[in-house]
């Protein structure tokens, strides 16, 4: 059992984007090929293509919501790296969470400061765990394939500045 935090962006951030959305909106090209085309009509940033596009929906909705890591009970706090998108190490990790505002799965806004605590806590406390310590003492059950396959893939995480960061994007 885990808690799940995302981070979002603060409320004028999102006050621009909903402003830039209506500016859009509002001069939307209505024409038959830009409705059949879902008005795909501003370049995708995030693509290395110039010819992608997407809508003003997408534009406003994209990176509201980005998985920051899960707490789970008894291990040290598992952090998503998200392709190494927003933070190439600590430092901007930290900042990137701090620019923005923090929430649970469950859509309760967290306080910063006492999320850095949490993860700091389990970081110093001993009796955390990780995914080597959870193989290697037998936690993953006692099959000889299931801990080396484990092995091979580094425990299902990665070790980076000190901290765990989970080897896939997807997981909750």
């Amino acid at each position: 059992m885990g808690t799940n935090f995302y981070r979002i962006p603060k409320e004028e951030d999102i006050k621009a984007r909903q402003e830039r959305l209506l500016e859009r909106v509002q001069k939307l090209d209505l024409s038959v090929s830009n409705i059949s085309n879902s008005f795909a009509d501003i370049t995708d940033d995030k693509s290395k293509y110039d010819w992608d596009r997407i809508n003003c929906w997408l534009e406003f909705t994209g990176d509201l919501e980005i998985h920051i890591g899960k707490n789970s009970m008894g291990w040290k706090f598992l952090f998503n790296h998200n392709d190494w998108k927003y933070y190439k190490n600590m430092e901007e990790l930290k900042e990137f969470i701090n620019s923005g505002r923090l929430v649970n799965e469950y859509g309760e806004e967290q306080n910063i400061e006492e999320f850095w605590e949490l993860v700091e806590n389990k970081q110093k406390n001993s009796e955390m765990i990780n995914g080597k310590q959870y193989y290697e003492e037998g936690h993953g059950g006692e099959d000889a394939w299931n801990k080396e396959n484990a092995r091979k893939n580094n425990y299902h995480e990665k070790i980076k500045w000190g901290y765990r960061f989970s080897q896939s994007t997807d997981f909750s």
